[in-house]
């Protein structure tokens, strides 16, 4: 059995404030990096970074899936925020249908 506490990402999302201040892109990003790297775990970055791959056809280069959000977002002319937010919200609705 795996007691590891899980991050809602639901959560997360719609109260971003909670976990992370000043609420900007990059603060949101090192939560999640040193979130993962805390439980050992790269799920969330990896699957995003894989749902991005596979609908927005930015692929993640050296930079990470942080470089991937960033290019994204010039892409849709958006925040890097607006666009993790965007993506992550995609990603929740596609792992639950």
């Amino acid at each position: 059995m795996n007691n590891e506490p899980k991050l809602d990402l639901k959560h997360f999302l719609s109260h971003t404030h909670m976990y992370v201040y000043p609420l900007n892109f990059d603060n949101v990003a090192n939560y999640l990096n040193g979130y993962e790297h805390g439980i050992n775990n790269k799920d969330i970055t990896s699957n995003l970074k894989q749902f991005v791959i596979k609908n927005h056809s930015v692929n993640s280069s050296s930079d990470g899936w942080i470089g991937q959000m960033k290019r994204l977002s010039n892409r849709l002319n958006q925040t890097p925020l607006e666009t993790f937010k965007e993506v992550v919200s995609n990603l929740i609705e596609k792992i639950n249908t």
